[in-house]
């Protein structure tokens, strides 16, 4: 693998910047970094060189995590706001990044009022108003489960510390702002994107949009997570494979009509930055734009430079102009990808361009793989298969025949009447492929988030897999990074730890039940939300779903492919609304349903779908009970087939971790009655009924279980004022130690053997 100096001084930028933004990272590239020196045998003023250039890096990096704070504060509410970037339309909701009066960036959200307003708006809104607004600010979430997506840190990473929640906003309070070409390319960008909203086929808009002005937000959900799911996803975006197509065609066609390399060179120069500009300024294009225009300033101004030169040098000035750009996922792919592959010529050395596209796709692959399981959990099987077909077709089909069909509307509009029919079929089809791809099974592997440990080993593997592939060993190379994917797949099974999760779904509940060493997982619930009717303009694109936005990305980043028993305790849509999503994407063994419950339309859709899916269903009933070498559960209720709704709920009595729990569901009052009376119990945890309502959880039921800790799962401002004051001096009186997942978040307790820890999640 041929190394350069560019390559040292750009891993001695990231050991800087990581050795001030997260020290242990910072110290494992620091590592690597003096093995490569060691490597090279550099002179004494190498060292000190580079000595110097990590400090530089570390204190740059400090005191711009120092110079990162927030000028806004609460009591504000009148604002002007300028909006520089494209805002998005959602339905009713409006929502953007905008500049206050004090150069601090917020992200702007307005409810529209009506369609008349939305229409209004849509008409006479323009990139670069600047408006005066009535609001209030607040923090952006945090992430309050354990792996999931942390909004308020990717916030943060742009310097954006604040949500801004318009209250009061009327079009013609704003005004346009002075026009500069910088606006001027973003207007253009937006009309551009206006033209193929407005005169493509719909099945060709989404994709149009992505490839030629890297928007993806027209592009279903269905759509998007086939892509991801299949590991193309890289296609829906404007990469460097694409730019470099792109220019390389341009300069061809330019120097074939006549102009001069010389002038070729600089008009690009020109374009690039404009072409970044109208794509979005994503991470890939930057990079490979950036990349081109370092190539052509080292032949202008004859430096010997090579495309790794570049490619280091494009890295070192993103880390100087922003070091928490590290942290970008497409930041991290686009980059690591690109030095691999300019590190392995050698390996791409192969006699047929089959045999190199196969190659490429391989390294691709085997290098983000750590990336993807840290931020995704899973990677797909057959994605390099998939990629083989997909990346030329998409590099040198679609991609050129969504840029004609662009150029001929704006110029020669009726030829795109042979070109849409066309694209329409071919995207369609790739579209259903797709899709089809993703509903077979065993296409992706869930592995998990990967230990700390894990993620140190995975760079030294892969290392030496490419060393082994450089000297044509492909058996042993593959046998090497099989060997870490399956000790991943395994180490849950060897952890003895088990643990029990008070998922934080809002208003609702979903319990997570993990046993040692993987001998079962159990769920009781799954949360839901409700879904209001609203009409057509107000429909949103994408709406939360607490299944597949929640709770399958929480198991799918504990290794968690299998759910051994689903209980369903009822059929309000806040127990049961996610099942749908997790039965589709997490195989489950065994549904348990309170009696008759089936009979409601929420849960007959459930049922409906497991059948579909070939997964045993039954009714638990009081008596039934189930054991492992871990743990013990009994179902107490309800005793009889005639369904109710809360008093019908699955009484669930578990030992597990040294503690006996009591899983209620939304049990009430009555219910409580009729369980004490049956049973002598003496409990340790209570989940507490119905989110804490006052018709659950009364003093009589507490004093004959006497629970030591309490867990209330309901939702932040939830409209029902749960939990009840009358319920919290119910248990605060008895000293009982209590959880409310609004509050604490996520309610963990991890065990070993018969002892365990409760915490929360964010701590």
């Amino acid at each position: 693998m041929k190394q350069t100096m560019m390559v040292s001084i750009a891993l001695t930028s990231l050991s800087g910047v990581l050795l001030a933004l997260h020290f242990t990272w910072g110290a494992f590239f620091l590592l690597l970094l003096i093995l490569h020196l060691l490597q090279r045998k550099p002179t004494l003023i190498n060292i000190i060189f580079i000595f110097f250039l990590t400090v530089f890096f570390c204190i740059h990096a400090t005191l711009s995590e120092q110079r990162s704070v927030t000028n806004l504060s609460t009591s504000q509410q009148n604002f002007k706001l300028s909006f520089h970037e494209m805002i998005e339309w959602d339905g009713n909701l409006l929502k953007g990044e905008a500049i206050t009066s004090k150069g601090e960036s917020v992200v702007a959200r307005y409810r529209i009022n009506s369609k008349e307003e939305f229409s209004h708006l849509k008409e006479n809104w323009k990139i670069g108003m600047e408006c005066r607004v009535l609001g209030t600010l607040s923090q952006p979430m945090k992430n309050t489960n354990e792996n999931s997506f942390n909004y308020r840190e990717y916030l943060r990473q742009k310097e954006i510390y604040w949500i801004l929640n318009i209250e009061e906003f009327n079009i013609m309070d704003c005004v346009p702002a002075e026009r500069s070409l910088l606006l001027e390319l973003k207007e253009w960008r937006y009309e551009g994107m206006e033209i193929i909203k407005n005169q493509f086929p719909e099945k060709v808009v989404g994709l149009s949009l992505a490839l030629i002005f890297g928007d993806r937000n027209e592009i279903s959900e269905e759509s998007l997570q086939a892509y991801q799911r299949l590991g193309v996803i890289h296609l829906l975006a404007i990469s460097g494979l694409h730019v470099g197509f792109l220019f390389s065609l341009i300069y061809m066609i330019l120097v074939r009509l006549g102009m001069t390399k010389e002038s070729t060179r600089t008009f690009l120069l020109i374009l690039l930055p404009i072409y970044v500009i109208l794509t979005g300024a994503s991470p890939p294009v930057v990079r490979a734009a950036s990349i081109v225009m370092i190539v052509i300033l080292s032949k202008k101004l004859k430096w010997k430079w090579s495309l790794l030169d570049s490619l280091s040098l494009s890295f070192i000035i993103f880390l100087l102009i922003n070091p928490q750009i590290i942290f970008n996922i497409g930041f991290q792919l686009s980059y690591i990808v690109s030095f691999s592959l300019m590190l392995s010529t050698s390996i791409l050395n192969l006699p047929y361009q089959i045999l190199q596209l196969l190659c490429v796709t391989l390294i691709s692959q085997i290098v983000s793989i750590p990336i993807i399981l840290y931020h995704f959990f899973e990677f797909s099987i057959i994605s390099l298969i998939v990629n083989l077909f997909y990346v030329p077709m998409f590099t040198f089909i679609i991609l050129p025949l969504l840029l004609l069909s662009f150029l001929f509307q704006l110029t020669l509009p009726f030829v795109n009447s042979l070109i849409f029919p066309v694209l329409t079929v071919m995207i369609s089809k790739v579209d259903e492929l797709s899709i089809f791809l993703t509903k077979m099974p065993f296409i992706t592997l869930v592995l998990g988030r990967p230990a700390p440990w894990l993620m140190i080993l995975y760079p030294v593997i892969i290392l030496l897999t490419l060393l082994q592939f450089e000297r044509k060993k492909w058996m042993k190379g593959s046998i090497l990074i099989t060997s870490i994917l399956t000790i991943q797949y395994f180490s849950p099974y060897l952890d003895s730890n088990g643990e029990v999760i008070f998922i934080d779904v809002g208003q609702g509940d979903c319990i997570l039940i993990v046993l040692p060493n993987r001998e079962a997982v159990y769920m009781i619930d799954t949360g839901g939300t409700i879904q209001f009717e609203v009409e057509e303009w107000e429909k949103r694109k994408n709406t939360y779903s607490v299944g597949e936005d929640t709770i399958v990305p929480l198991l799918k980043s504990k290794g968690i492919h299998r759910i051994n028993k689903l209980l369903l305790t009822h059929s309000d849509m806040d127990h049961i609304g996610g099942a749908r999503e997790i039965i589709n994407e997490i195989n489950v063994n065994q549904i348990i349903i309170s009696p008759n419950s089936y009979k409601k339309p929420e849960m007959e859709l459930i049922v409906q779908a497991a059948r579909e899916k070939s997964i045993e269903m039954r009714e638990g009933r009081k008596g039934d009970e189930w054991k492992t070498k871990s743990s013990h559960f009994f179902i107490l209720y309800p005793d009889d087939d005639e369904y109710e709704g809360n008093n019908d709920s699955l009484v669930l009595l578990g030992n597990l971790g040294g503690k006996t729990w009591l899983f209620t569901g939304d049990l009430e009052k009555d219910g409580e009655q009729q369980v004490i009376r049956q049973y002598q119990l003496k409990i340790d945890v209570l989940k507490v009924g119905h989110h804490g309502s006052h018709s659950s959880t009364t003093g009589e039921f507490l004093e004959e279980l006497q629970p030591e800790i309490a867990i209330i799962s309901a939702g932040r401002k939830n409209r029902y004022g749960h939990p009840h004051p009358e319920v919290m001096t119910n248990l605060r009186s008895r000293k009982i130690k209590v959880y409310q997942t609004n509050l604490d978040g996520a309610i963990h307790y991890k065990f070993l053997g018969k002892k365990g820890t409760f915490t929360t999640y964010p701590p």
